[in-house]
């Protein structure tokens, strides 16, 4: 079941405007209405239950991805995912691209560096579309 629009896109309207929250009650309504008729009738709750529906793929979708180790770049396909997490080590110089990243999927990263010494370890990310994202914002968690 795909949506009418994306519900990210409600948080862009000025509800206080009265053209826009004419809007913003037409999308809402919209999207409630494709999600009851499409997963929560009888038909789509049935389909679910007949294994015709695989639910993952539609909602909280994970990406958790074990790369081992490695000695070139990787690129993990982060597309529809609504967290993901990598776990990789080197002892080399490599990157890392996460393809088709949402904005503000959060993302857990576990690398290693086999090699005892400083290495580069790079990371980027593309937006669902291709286009790369040129901020990264990341939180290091205590080891």
């Amino acid at each position: 079941m795909s949506l009418p629009s994306n519900p990210q896109s409600l948080s862009s309207y000025d509800i206080t405007k009265p053209e826009q929250a004419k809007i913003f009650v037409k999308r809402v309504s919209d999207l409630l209405l494709a999600i009851n008729t499409g997963l929560l009738s009888a038909s789509g709750l049935a389909s679910i239950l007949n294994g015709k529906r695989v639910t993952y793929n539609q909602f909280l979708a994970s990406k958790s991805v074990e790369l081992g180790s490695v000695s070139t770049n990787q690129s993990v396909d982060c597309a529809g995912a609504t967290s993901v997490a990598v776990h990789l080590s080197s002892a080399v110089a490599v990157g890392l691209t996460l393809a088709h990243l949402a904005l503000g999927v959060p993302v857990m990263i576990w690398y290693g560096n086999t090699a005892g010494g400083a290495l580069n370890f790079s990371i980027a990310a593309t937006q669902p579309g291709g286009t790369a994202y040129t901020a990264v914002f990341w939180n290091q968690a205590p080891l």
